[in-house]
């Protein structure tokens, strides 16, 4: 048997790229170590300025809070909930939480108290709330992404904090329109059926009026 040092050195070299693609690749920094919270159904996780951990399970319908040491502090800081789906906090530490099936955000303050049941509305299964820098919410529903804007003054489409002719004619502009065409506007769509119409016109009418009324007040 004649001695081939090229087959010798490539088959060492084979033999060491399979050994060390056989070895599992793991990134111990990626692998949960230990059971932390226990927990039914977690569908989402925040913390407050103190450390303090909330988690929202949909299964009890509840947020719990925990401290940083992972003891329960409070098992009902928020209760009667709906598939609740996602925990947020603003810069004032209040806590909003996006509940799945009634379609509707709440604000608690930092104390689990309820401040607003209906911080936004009307919504289609949220299921996550960020908070940008200047403390204005984006809440991502079935639809789409909206902001504190919109449900702060129902009707301003154009986003400019009034309801006034401007907003006016961008819904004229989106009359006729549906789902799919170029001039559809889905903050226009008042009625959620799918198309512009003048129900959606009468309505946003009505946010103009209330919105003049607050003004003048």
């Amino acid at each position: 048997m004649s001695f081939d040092s090229k087959r010798i050195i490539f088959l060492i070299l084979a033999i060491a790229m399979v050994s060390l693609f056989a070895q599992p690749i793991i990134d111990v920094h990626a692998v949960p170590t230990e059971v932390l919270i226990p927990a039914i159904h977690p569908q989402s996780i925040a913390f407050d300025s103190a450390g303090n951990l909330y988690v929202a399970d949909s299964s009890l319908g509840t947020v719990l809070q925990y401290d940083s040491t992972g003891n329960l502090l409070d098992a009902e800081f928020a209760s009667g909930l709906d598939f609740p789906t996602s925990l947020a906090f603003d810069s004032a530490g209040n806590l909003y939480v996006a509940n799945g099936r009634f379609g509707t955000v709440l604000q608690y303050d930092s104390t689990g108290n309820l401040l607003d049941a209906e911080f936004a509305s009307g919504l289609d299964f949220p299921t996550s709330i960020a908070f940008d820098s200047n403390d204005y919410a984006y809440i991502v529903d079935n639809r789409g992404i909206f902001t504190t804007n919109l449900f702060s003054n129902p009707g301003d489409l154009n986003r400019d904090n009034d309801v006034d002719a401007d907003d006016r004619n961008l819904l004229r502009a989106a009359l006729g329109a549906c789902i799919g065409d170029v001039n559809f506007n889905l903050d226009a769509d008042f009625d959620e059926d799918g198309c512009i119409t003048y129900n959606d016109y009468r309505i946003w009418y009505g946010h103009y009026i209330a919105f003049v009324n607050a003004q003048n007040k």
